[in-house]
């Protein structure tokens, strides 16, 4: 795998999704991001604005609690639509973009019924988020582009509850 440069691409895709992270929370400018990461950085940041997509800093890398099923998971970010829904999105730098893995898990994240505060160790109230639609921000470490593609998640959902199903029995 490594001579397949498979952990090079794991690397600088966490790399890609750290540095967007940073400039979305405030943290850093995308001025002083290296290359090659600075022109992907921005190449993101001019498809959200192109797209009138708003970030909720404040819920960026949430942990989001589902207690039906006593599952949790971390989503990327919480995002207004130019329309003015409000959506769960997550950012993949690879190049798998979307399938019904993906469906589950924006699915998960959008039906949560709390959050949680890993830092106060503290639970808080769900983020009132669309359940029938996320967005997949296909962001390649290699590529000159980034796209952004809404997601049908009712399957996801549906197969998420099969799953839980099938657990429990």
């Amino acid at each position: 795998m490594e001579a397949a440069g498979a952990n090079a691409a794991r690397r600088n895709g966490n790399t890609l999704h750290r540095f967007t992270e940073e400039v979305d929370l405030g943290l850093r400018e995308v001025e002083s991001i290296p290359e090659p990461y600075r022109s992907r950085v921005q190449c993101y940041r001019d498809k959200l604005t192109e797209a009138g997509v708003v970030i909720h800093r404040q819920w960026a890398e949430q942990v989001l609690v589902n207690d039906h099923y006593t599952i949790a998971g971390t989503d990327d970010r919480i995002v207004d639509l130019a329309d003015g829904r409000r959506i769960i999105s997550d950012l993949k730098t690879g190049s798998k973009v979307y399938d019904l893995e993906v469906s589950i898990q924006l699915a998960i994240y959008a039906n949560h019924t709390a959050t949680y505060d890993q830092v106060k160790n503290k639970r808080g109230p769900r983020i009132e988020v669309d359940t029938d639609t996320a967005m997949v921000i296909h962001l390649p470490f290699e590529g000159d582009y980034c796209e952004l593609y809404l997601v049908d998640i009712c399957q996801g959902y549906d197969a998420f509850l099969h799953a839980m199903e099938t657990r429990e029995w």
